[in-house]
C-alpha cells in the first residue's frame, strides 16, 4: 500500500472540514435569506391589500363593480402590486392586470380560500394573466360580521429571485474567501508540523550514511524536541 506523507494526512481531512462546515453554512444562510424575503414579501403585500381595502369597500358595499375595477387600476400605480377584488362567490369583479369578465372563479384560489375562512391568505405560483412566478396575499372584507369579498395584492416574484441571486453570489464570495482563508492557515500550520521533521529525516539519512557526528536540529515542538534530543545520546 502506498505511504501517504503527514502532509496530506493533515491537510486533507482538515480542508475537506472546513469545505464541509462552509458549504453547511453558505446553504443555510441562503435558505434563511430566502424564507427572510418571503416573509417581508406576504407582510408587504398584506399592508397594501389592507390599503386598497380602505379605498375598494365603499364601491364593494354599493355594488358598483365599474367603480371597483377602476380604482384596482388606480391603486396598482400606488401601491406597485397587482390588486385583485373577489366576491364571496369566487367572482371577479376588479383587477388591475386583467378585464374581471375574461378571469376565472377565484373561489378555488389557496389564498382566497383563507380569506374566505377570515384568514390572511398567502401562495406562490405561476400566473398566466403576468407571464411569471408571483407571490399573491389574499384579506377578507367584512361589513361588520358579513364576509363580503376578499382582496388581493400580488407581485412578481422576479424582483425577489434578482436579490435572492445578488444574495447567494456574495455569499458563494464570503464562503470562498472564508475557505480560502482556512486553507492558507492549515498549509502554514501543516507546514510548522511537517518541516521539523522533514529536517529530522534529513540528519537520520546523513547520520545513516556515516556522519555519526551529525546531531539533529531541534524543534520548538516539546515531543519532537523530546525526540531530536534522545537521538544525541
Amino acid at each position: 500500500m502506498a505511504r501517504r506523507s503527514l502532509y496530506s494526512q493533515i491537510l486533507i481531512p482538515i480542508l475537506s472540514v472546513i469545505s464541509v462546515l462552509v458549504l453547511i453554512t453558505a446553504w443555510d444562510a441562503l435558505g434563511w435569506m430566502r424564507n427572510f424575503y418571503m416573509d417581508e414579501t406576504g407582510a408587504s403585500l398584506e399592508i397594501r391589500a389592507r390599503l386598497a381595502e380602505r379605498e375598494v369597500k365603499p364601491a364593494l358595499l354599493a355594488g358598483n363593480a365599474a367603480r371597483v375595477n377602476e380604482l384596482c387600476k388606480e391603486l396598482d400605480a400606488i401601491a406597485h402590486a397587482r390588486i385583485t377584488v373577489i366576491l364571496p362567490d369566487g367572482k371577479v369583479i376588479g383587477d388591475s392586470e386583467e378585464s374581471p369578465e375574461v378571469m376565472d372563479n377565484h373561489a378555488d384560489r389557496p389564498e382566497v380560500r383563507d380569506a374566505f375562512a377570515g384568514k390572511t391568505g398567502h401562495a406562490k405560483r405561476y400566473s398566466h394573466t403576468l407571464q411569471t412566478d408571483s407571490f399573491y396575499t389574499a384579506v377578507p372584507v367584512y361589513d361588520g360580521e358579513r364576509l363580503v369579498g376578499a382582496i388581493r395584492a400580488s407581485a412578481s416574484l422576479a424582483s425577489i429571485e434578482t436579490a435572492l441571486h445578488n444574495v447567494a453570489m456574495h455569499v458563494a464570495l464570503g464562503s470562498l474567501a472564508v475557505a480560502v482563508a482556512g486553507a492558507v492557515i492549515v498549509l502554514v500550520i501543516a507546514r510548522r508540523i511537517t518541516q521539523p521533521l522533514r529536517n529530522m529525516e534529513l540528519g537520520a539519512r546523513l547520520f545513516g550514511k556515516g556522519e555519526p557526528d551529525r546531531q539533529l536540529a531541534v524543534p520548538n515542538s516539546a515531543e519532537l524536541a523530546t525526540l531530536a534530543e534522545a537521538s544525541h545520546h
